[in-house]
């Protein structure tokens, strides 16, 4: 048998997370439809644990004087046990040493009553217990009078259930609070009225509160405040999070509820019986009030019904169960129920909400009831009495003389009935001693998207101030499209980048406030108020006072116990209303049209609202009216123009239900220029830019004497049109940052570096510009563009080689600016990329640290700006000064990262750069005159000239060292220029292995350099050659030792090559290559591409009569090339063939021989040629097959074994409890088995139909 736990706690609630009733399991889904099925049942059901072994006992639960019944006994893990079974009767026991289980017993009892029936195991832990109920098999009806009266009445307006962060508590001074053990509703609601309060809270049980105010934190389910009040059993009192709310003002009607017992009849019931945890009879008549009559049957059931037809009175020793809330009062039993009829007594008055200046007062009173009353009415410290009688009206009539609102009391003469209107008196004309809110604005900076369940957010902030602005303004800058505010005792600000999967939910469900923030609405518990946030889009909504007007029934209403106009406005806004009106302190409605007949007086308008005691709220019949008008900024830009073409932006301006205004709109172009427009509404605005900088640009558009404003961000990219420039040599100062313009040509002089040298060696490129950006550096390029031209410094570094040339000027590197302000809403965010002096931040300097994010350093510090770049940190509590490039041009381009978190942190350098025109010279170089020899590879110290350029082909290395006079070329990571070398400084050739892409010469890297020697040669000296050749593939390898560029066909690179006595060649459209043949087949022989594509090598076939074509490709998969029979060939293994040995024997190579990450093993000789190797969870000959973690595992039984994320077996507990095993059980579950009073049920309390049979295991 498996029965897992479930238990019925305090408040009638389901917390199980599977449970058996005998016959049926019902799983976990089926949970919180428990009380439904348990009324099904006539069983306990009881489990107990003890060292892993599970002992049951199955017992009827009732039985008949005289009749005998068979009880069994099972034990899980059975071996020879003692068993001592107590019956409960007169010391009556059995003691047995047994093997056999199930064990069977039979019990008999003599007179009716409770037996406890209890079986231990002798010398060990494990027992059981069940109680027997014993009834006399009589059936003849008691004649004597047994009748008992029960009585229910709600004091105040009841208003519902909500939930509660912390509002409520005796540290409040807003509220006032009792703490009474004692606690009834009675109780509390004299309490709150006395006090002058409109409401009465009740919570915790034992809790009141007295309240103008209420519902902030958001409704709750009715059940969640089903808890039975301290100071009786008839009553609930509200729960630990969640509060009765009860309405103290305007109560114009009162029912008393009447039970009288009826008897103890037969059980009868169907699917609308309920289970209640604390089930007492009053608390049955409360669930019936609207029925005839109500049952209480099986301690715990309720049912209400409006005929006994199909009931029959049975012995009243039938029904002997005490009430499991009241020990006193009986519940039926599990034969039989116990009945009560119900009557109900209804007051109600018809007055009208305000008198008119006559003061005569006209009221209906209706009596709804079989029976006649006495009722006082308390009006004006005078007493009438009347009598009523049965479902009659009757009327009175009263001069009356006072202003505002005014309260009076009709009462029954025992004070069963009660209510208390309230009229408004309109006596004065002057009453209200403040004016209206004549108009009330509406900025969250965001679109109202949705209320929703169940979204994920990815970043929250709790700072102060927080607000609809600033949270948007928080996401926005963390680059999240979707926020909302939770009121989760403090306020948070959500971010989220995404809400799919979000379900949709009723706005109202999203309707709470946080006391920071009264006049907006926030996010209620595990509901989501959504908000889209766009810089480009912003809202503005405006609520102009139109007047007091009469009630209608034909608004869209809600009631807030927290309402102000502020929150009724934003409500109809939310629904798209056109108007929005509050009424009585606490109704918000809306409409799209008013009746101008409907306006009055502005003095019945005069109830403060609740939410805010400074506005006014409505009167009893009349509402204070805001109609909506909204005023809406959008503005497009487009995302990239070119730097000085004309940027076009668009911006449009609607005013909804106002006709066209006049209107004021500034703009900044966040180039240090701004713009002003005079418009109407509902017009097209288009503004025309044109930028002379690069970078990126915010646009920033605000309508004058409003919040309201939108931005666009432009990117301002690069125009390289030239200048027209008409002076020879220098140009200006000019910036150059990464991705630098200046960067294909770069020569470095240490000692010698000048305006004529710099500008030959660009000559020499053909290049039209060259600059330097610091004294020994000099750069040349073909263009540049103003976009990078300083305004406000100056080059000023003079050259190494002439100290009256100007070399460029500072070197700078930009600073991502963070906000390390943790008061203000943009903290951890960042600022801005650029520039900043810190010279007076020197001494401050602190290290960047990999486990703390710059802003926490900072904020520790006290300061409010960190200042950041890759290796550095500056923390300042005041501004910072920027110098050159500011944010629209500087780029930071460097991240770090701290706990995992990667930011940006400042950028790479960037420099003043000194721009001349190049002396344009006549250069006499022929290429065609010269072939280059590879020499070797060498370790060498650079020289003070090099020549670092982007297109490092050998020929533009020759070229500076030509300039020089030079004719020994290194090329490396830079070029330089040679005399002479050293052959002692000969290394490996792996050292220069790199190959150039544009002409694949050889080049090392760091101090290793390749070099060629540069020699003049004679075209007409090349034999015409009628020698046969062998073209080889494409991809062949191949190593060169001379590379030239003058030849311009295959047969001239075949006469060259031949002429230098090379057995080989390799020739494309622009280079030719020779080489010996011996070199091809070595074992560093790499594949030769020129200009992207593959060279063709060429066997030079005079001298050599072998075939050479067999390994021209690498022999793959271990195979060896070997020369045999005049000719080379690859020798291949034993799992492997082909040409080239490309093709394989080895099954393992065959896809999905092992499934499930095994490994697949290749075995000679066997008939299957391979074995899997499988993973630890697989099993089988290709690993198909899963192993079941769970198998061997063992738990204590509350819990189920499943696999986690790791693919380990673990013991999942269930509800209220943990440990490893599951074998603890936590306080929450001990706590509900003492208040049921029963010590040994751990599951739930269950109950089958007729025959039944009682179910227990305890586990050793």
């Amino acid at each position: 048998m498996s029965i897992e736990k479930g238990v019925l706690n305090l408040n009638n609630q389901c917390i199980c997370e599977g449970f058996y009733d005998g016959l049926e399991k019902i799983d976990e889904s089926n949970c919180n439809q428990l009380s439904t099925k348990i009324k099904n049942t006539e069983y306990d059901v009881i489990l107990l644990i003890a060292d892993y072994n599970e002992m049951e006992i199955k017992c009827p639960k009732t039985a008949f004087v005289g009749f005998e019944f068979n009880c069994s006994v099972t034990i899980k893990k059975p071996s020879r046990k003692t068993l001592a079974i107590d019956f409960g009767s007169n010391n009556k026991s059995l003691v047995i040493n047994t093997d056999k289980f199930p064990f069977n017993f039979q019990v008999s009892y003599t007179s009716p009553g409770h037996y406890l029936l209890k079986v231990n195991v002798q010398n060990h832990k494990m027992n059981v217990q069940t109680t027997i109920y014993v009834y006399d098999d009589n059936n003849s009806i008691l004649t004597e009078d047994k009748e008992k009266e029960f009585i229910f009445k709600e004091k105040g307006i009841y208003l519902g259930c909500f939930y509660d962060q912390n509002y409520f508590n005796t540290k409040n001074e807003e509220i006032k609070s009792l703490i009474e053990k004692n606690m009834t509703q009675e109780l509390c609601f004299n309490e709150c009225k006395e006090a002058n309060y409109q409401y009465a809270i009740l919570k915790n049980s034992f809790e009141c509160y007295c309240s103008n105010k209420y519902g902030m934190d958001g409704i709750s389910n009715e059940f969640e405040c089903n808890c039975v009040c301290q100071g009786t059993t008839e009553d609930y009192c509200g729960c630990l999070n969640n509060y009765k709310v009860f309405g103290l003002e305007n109560k114009r009607s009162d029912t008393v509820y009447a039970a009288s017992y009826e008897g103890c009849f037969n059980l009868n019931y169907g699917a609308d019986a309920n289970f209640i945890s604390y089930n007492t009879n009053g608390m049955c008549l409360r669930r019936c009030r609207d029925s005839q009559y109500f049952l209480t049957f099986k301690k715990n059931f309720c049912m209400c019904t409006d005929s006994l037809e199909e009931f029959h009175q049975m012995s009243e020793n039938k029904c002997d169960l005490p009430c499991p809330g009241n020990f006193s009062q009986i519940c039926g039993s599990f034969l039989a129920s116990s009945v009560y009829k119900i009557k109900s007594t209804k007051l109600e008055i018809s007055c009208p909400d305000f008198v008119e200046l006559d003061g005569k007062l006209n009221c209906t009173i209706e009596l709804l009831s079989n029976a006649t009353i006495e009722i006082d009415i308390k009006l004006q410290d005078k007493i009438q009495k009347m009598t009523l009688t049965p479902n009659s009206n009757n009327s009175f009539t009263r001069n009356l003389s006072f202003s505002s609102v005014y309260e009076f009391e009709i009462s029954s003469t025992n004070s069963s009935l009660l209510i208390f209107p309230s009229i408004f008196g309109n006596k004065s004309s002057n009453i209200r001693t403040k004016t209206p809110l004549e108009k009330i604005e509406i900025f969250e900076k965001s679109e109202y998207i949705g209320c929703l369940k169940f979204v994920k957010t990815d970043k929250k902030n709790n700072e102060n101030s927080l607000n609809y602005k600033n949270c948007s303004e928080y996401c926005s800058l963390r680059h999240f499209q979707y926020f909302t505010l939770t009121n989760n005792k403090n306020l948070w600000c959500e971010c989220a980048s995404n809400i799919i999967g979000g379900n949709d939910e009723n706005i109202k469900n999203c309707l709470c406030s946080h006391e920071k923030l009264k006049n907006f609405f926030s996010s209620c518990l595990n509901k989501f108020k959504i908000h889209k946030s766009s810089i480009k889009n912003s809202v503005i909504f405006y609520a102009n006072y139109m007047g007091c007007f009469k009630t209608d029934k034909k608004s869209d209403m809600i009631t807030l116990g927290f309402l102000n106009n502020h929150l009724c406005i934003q409500y109809c806004v939310y629904n798209k209303f056109k108007y929005a009106a509050s009424s009585r302190r606490t109704n918000c409605l809306c409409s799209n049209e008013i009746i101008v007949q409907d306006k009055i007086e502005d003095k019945f308008c005069s109830l403060p609202c609740n939410g805010n005691q400074s506005q006014f709220c409505g009167g009893l019949a009349a509402k204070s009216v805001y109609e909506i008008k909204e005023l809406r900024m959008i503005i497009e830009c487009p995302e990239t123009v070119v730097q000085f073409e004309n940027l076009i932006c668009s911006i449009e301006i609607s005013f909804k239900y106002q006709n066209s205004t006049f209107i004021k709109v500034s703009m900044d172009f966040g180039d240090k220029t701004s713009q002003h427009f005079d418009i109407y509404t509902d017009a097209l605005l288009k503004i025309n830019k044109t930028y002379n900088r690069t970078g990126n640009f915010r646009l920033i558009a605000n309508i004058s004497d409003t919040p309201l404003h939108v931005m666009a961000i432009v990117k301002v990219e690069p125009n390289f049109e030239e200048l027209n420039i008409k002076k020879e040599g220098y140009i200006g100062c000019f910036f150059d940052r990464n991705p630098f313009e200046f960067n294909e040509i770069r020569f470095i002089s240490r000692f010698k570096m000048k305006n004529s040298l710099c500008s030959d060696i660009c000559n020499l490129y053909d290049e039209c510009f060259f600059n330097y950006f610091d004294r020994n550096e000099c750069s040349c390029s073909d263009r540049f563009g103003k976009y990078n031209e300083v305004f406000d410094l100056q080059c000023s570094t003079l050259c190494s080689g002439n100290k009256t040339d100007l070399c460029g000027g500072e070197v700078s590197k930009p600073y991502t600016i963070f906000n390390s302000n943790k008061e203000s809403v943009g903290y951890y965010t960042k600022i801005e990329c650029t520039t900043v002096n810190i010279s007076e931040f020197s001494m401050s300097s602190i290290l960047i640290d990999k486990n703390k994010h710059p802003c926490e350093i900072c904020a520790h510090k006290s300061k409010s700006v960190a200042i950041v770049s890759e290796k550095n940190l500056y923390c300042s509590e005041h501004n910072y000064n920027v110098v050159g490039l500011d944010y629209s041009l500087a780029k930071c381009d460097k991240t770090c990262t701290s706990d995992n978190e990667i930011y940006e942190c400042g950028g790479s350098q960037y420099f003043l750069r000194s721009v001349y025109n190049v002396n344009k010279k006549r250069v006499f170089f022929n290429i065609n005159d010269f072939y280059f020899e590879y020499l070797g590879c060498f370790d060498l110290n650079s020289s003070n000239d090099l020549l670092i350029i982007a297109n490092s082909s050998i020929i533009n290395c020759f070229k500076f060292c030509q300039y020089f006079n030079y004719t020994l070329i290194a090329s490396g990571e830079s070029c330089f220029c040679l005399n002479n070398i050293n052959r002692s400084l000969m290394t490996e050739e792996t050292q220069c292995s790199n190959q150039k892409l544009f002409d694949m010469h050889h080049s090392g890297q760091n101090h290793f350099y390749a070099v060629y020697e540069a020699k003049i040669y004679d075209q007409n000296l090349l034999p015409k050659l009628k020698s046969s050749i062998t073209h080889q593939k494409k991809q062949s390898v191949y190593s060169h030792r001379i590379i030239t560029a003058a030849l311009e066909s295959e047969e001239a690179c075949h006469s060259f090559c031949y002429h230098k006595k090379f057995s080989s060649f390799a020739f494309d459209q622009s280079y030719c290559y020779c080489s010996e043949f011996t070199e091809i087949i070595d074992s560093k022989q790499k594949f030769l591409f020129l200009n992207n594509e593959p060279a063709k090598l060429v066997k030079i076939m005079n001298e050599v009569s072998y075939d050479i074509s067999g390994c021209l490709i690498n022999c793959s998969n271990k195979g060896v090339c070997t020369f045999k029979n005049d000719r080379y060939k690859c020798d291949c293994d034993n799992e492997n063939y082909g040409s080239s040995c490309e093709k394989t024997n080895n099954p393992c190579d065959q896809k999905n021989q092992c499934l499930n990450n095994g490994t697949c093993i290749f075995i000679k000789n066997e008939k299957l040629n391979f074995r899997c190797e499988c993973s630890s969870n697989f099993y089988g000959s290709h690993c198909e097959n899963a192993i079941d973690l769970c198998e061997n595992v063992t738990c204590s039984g509350n819990e189920y074994c499943q696999e986690d994320e790791n693919k380990v077996p673990k013991c999942k507990c269930f509800k209220y409890y943990k440990g490893d095993k599951c074998e603890e059980i936590e306080p929450a579950l001990q706590t509900i088995n003492t208040v049921i009073r029963t010590s040994t049920i751990i599951a739930a309390v269950i109950a089958r139909n007729e025959a039944a049979v009682t179910s227990y295991i305890v586990s050793q």
